[in-house]
């Protein structure tokens, strides 16, 4: 008695070309950095291309990114922002996407000091996903007190009481 299995095989064969808008893990992503002066204005930007593992770029490796890139042009800068794009479209909703994208919001806010964790993201899709780095430039205060400061201290040979003496 033979099953007959060419069904299976058909219908994997058909599966196939559609294997591109199921969620898969994320490989690598692209980390985008913008360097801001001090009138706001972005001036220049560095691309990289970091690899995940198990959809989670470290701590380490985005400190080890923002070390890197601390000093550009001579001059200091400090992260101001960490902007997440992650693409974690449902394949039902490539559609509804497509009709009416601002209904959806895939940007999210991070901290440098954790781990950040991305979602699982359509095939076709995945080299969008980016990380943005905000670096402004460090202005450095003037650590010199301008105010004068008065010091009060007490005199010993001088008191303000006399003592009467019988």
């Amino acid at each position: 008695m033979d099953l007959d299995t060419s069904w299976i095989d058909e219908f994997n064969r058909e599966e196939e070309e559609y294997n591109e808008f199921y969620k898969q893990e994320i490989g690598n992503i692209r980390i985008v950095l913008f360097f801001i002066n001090e009138n706001n204005e972005l001036f220049s930007s560095k691309k990289y291309n970091a690899r995940l593992e198990d959809n989670i770029i470290t701590k380490n490796q985005i400190l080890n990114i923002l070390k890197n890139n601390i000093s550009h042009d001579n001059n200091s800068y400090t992260p101001s922002f960490i902007l997440k794009f992650n693409i974690d479209l449902d394949p039902e909703n490539i559609e509804n996407f497509i009709a009416h994208p601002n209904q959806f919001n895939f940007l999210t806010s991070e901290n440098y000091m954790t781990d950040i964790h991305w979602n699982k993201t359509i095939q076709n899709m995945q080299s969008l996903n980016t990380l943005y780095i905000l670096m402004k430039k460090r202005t450095f205060r003037n650590t010199h007190n301008s105010t004068k400061r008065i010091y009060i201290s007490k005199k010993r040979g001088k008191r303000k009481t006399r003592r009467k003496h019988i």
